[in-house]
């Protein structure tokens, strides 16, 4: 009677350590793949996220560089200090837009977001962009102010330049209108909408033909900006400085010139600068 019962127990123990051996066998195989898939989808998400398309892609024999006076991680401090003997230029705002020489300075700082040093690349005024390339103007720099920064689906923003007449068109869907508090609302709710496979178009008056400047599939938390409209290359056609971050830990600048643009175009894209800024 006994043994019976000692092979009975025997085997139970046995049924529960293969039991154990193949929830252990399991888990040990499925976790890698869960995480070799959410690093997939991550890298997906971002790299939708980073593409901005252009209907003509930049300028190739572009002779222009722009760079955002911002602080930068990962960097060697010795690699900017050319810049200072360098014929960079500084758009800024003091009232009035001005385009002069940069007086740039560079020092080392510290990111607690990502605990680590940086380099820091900035200038004595409210700096847009810094260009190198093109020649510094004398007195106020010719540019315009719209109504709105933010060309949002269905809207369309009108402006004067000179003596001819512009429009900027947005197109694209929307997911879903909202509001929100933005850095330049003064403290107002204004419209924010989440939007995907946003299009930004320009045209001259007399012509039919539209041309896009971007093309973004959609945004994490940002939106295109209008950050400037001017003459950077006396031509007395507009060019413009656009913000096409796509990602809230993103910052990305595009600048266009109309004297570089081609056949059927009004302006070129010739130069961008972006950095990250995550945690």
């Amino acid at each position: 009677f006994m043994k019976p019962l000692y092979l009975i127990v025997i085997f139970t123990i046995y049924l529960c350590l293969l039991g154990f051996s193949q929830i252990s066998s399991n888990k040990s195989t499925e976790e890698p793949e869960l995480i070799k898939d959410i690093t997939s989808n991550n890298e997906k998400r971002f790299d939708s996220l980073s593409a901005i398309q252009l209907d003509t892609s930049m300028s190739k024999d572009s002779d222009i560089k722009i760079l955002l006076p911002e602080a930068y991680r990962d960097t060697d401090i010795t690699k900017f200090y050319t810049m200072k003997s360098e014929p960079w230029c500084d758009l800024y705002k003091d009232k009035n837009y001005y385009f002069k020489k940069a007086k740039i300075t560079i020092e080392r700082g510290f990111d607690d977001c990502c605990g680590d040093s940086t380099t820091i690349v900035n200038t004595k005024n409210e700096s847009l962009i810094l260009i190198k390339g093109l020649s510094p103007i004398q007195g106020k720099l010719y540019s315009i102010t719209l109504d709105k920064q933010y060309v949002w689906v269905g809207e369309t923003q009108q402006f004067r330049f000179y003596d001819k007449n512009y429009v900027l068109r947005g197109d694209g869907i929307t997911i879903k209108s909202g509001q929100a508090y933005i850095d330049d609302s003064n403290g107002k709710p204004e419209r924010w909408d989440d939007v995907k496979d946003y299009k930004l178009y320009l045209t001259q008056e007399g012509d039919t033909k539209e041309q896009l400047l971007i093309s973004i599939p959609e945004f994490e938390g940002t939106f295109v900006k209008i950050l400037w409209i001017g003459d950077l290359d006396q031509d007395k056609v507009p060019d413009l400085l656009l913000d096409v971050s796509p990602h809230y830990e993103i910052k990305k600048v595009i600048l266009f010139l109309s004297s570089k643009a081609e056949k059927d175009e009004i302006v070129k894209n010739v130069g961008f600068s972006q950095l990250g800024f995550d945690c």
